[in-house]
């Protein structure tokens, strides 16, 4: 009992949470699934809240998740399967809880995976009209208004929407490209990415967390509210992947998603502005 409250206590304090010596794949999945569903059952006034339960299974990976290579390479950080947060018509998927397994580990690997909690970075505005604003600037996306799903994948795209320059096409658009890539060294790219985030008044040193996944481990991040990506060398078979969520939340639950982003970014340009004076 102690073991298991100290496990939710770690994941609702950092939006993921460690787990050793996960014996199989088949158990990594229940422990994905179980942990979404309890979340979707206990914790209805943590938002944003979907409507319903989101537990289905939405994908499972048992390869390199796209990150086999013989040298470091940086995924900038971003939530898997991209978050629905434009004007949609009728429902939309998203997935709520990442399960990362880790398989063989080759003797170089030195690759870990980079975790942020949104609401460490982001607390939310204290002024709800201009929360209002940045959230009608999510639903809109800058384009020319019509009614589709949109989705965001990086954190700094995110950030380019909600930033009184906006402009479309967007430059952040794919965490295996943002920063460089995998095309240039992995420390450029974290360099980059930080430098972006600063001047949007985030100091991402301050609250990253790195998390090396050893043979055995699981890892279980909120996909909502914390932001993952990676930085080193790959091993050989990086994880099994196992995505939990819904492919069928409603507009309503899309409303949720863009309102709580619209308050931590209304947050920042208040702090922002507070700041110049």
């Amino acid at each position: 009992m102690a073991d298991l409250k100290r496990f939710v206590a770690t994941w609702l304090r950092h939006r993921w949470v460690l787990c050793r010596q996960v014996e199989t794949p088949v158990a990594a999945v229940a422990l994905t699934r179980a942990l979404a569903t309890w979340y979707a059952a206990e914790t209805r006034g943590d938002g944003p809240v979907l409507e319903r339960p989101a537990t289905d299974v939405l994908s499972l990976q048992g390869q390199s998740v796209s990150l086999s290579s013989a040298r470091d390479v940086f995924r900038a950080l971003h939530f898997a399967g991209g978050l629905p947060i434009g004007t949609t018509q009728g429902s939309a998927s998203v997935a709520t809880v990442i399960g990362l397994y880790g398989g063989r580990m080759n003797t170089q690997a030195t690759g870990q995976i980079r975790l942020a909690s949104i609401e460490a970075l982001m607390p939310s505005a204290a002024r709800a009209v201009d929360a209002r604003a940045v959230s009608l600037a999510l639903e809109g996306l800058g384009d020319d208004g019509n009614p589709r799903q949109t989705r965001v994948t990086c954190l700094a795209r995110m950030l380019e929407i909600g930033a009184p320059n906006f402009c479309t096409p967007g430059e952040y658009d794919d965490p295996a490209r943002i920063f460089g890539g995998n095309e240039r060294i992995a420390e450029k790219g974290l360099r980059d990415e930080s430098q972006y985030l600063h001047s949007h008044g985030i100091d991402l040193a301050a609250h990253e967390v790195r998390v090396f996944l050893r043979a055995g481990d699981l890892i279980l991040i909120d996909n909502l509210r914390c932001a993952s990506g990676f930085i080193g060398r790959p091993p050989e078979t990086a994880w099994f992947e196992c995505l939990i969520g819904s492919n069928a939340i409603s507009a309503n639950d899309v409303r949720a998603i863009r309102t709580w982003w619209g308050a931590r970014m209304g947050g920042l340009r208040q702090r922002i502005a507070a700041a110049a004076t």
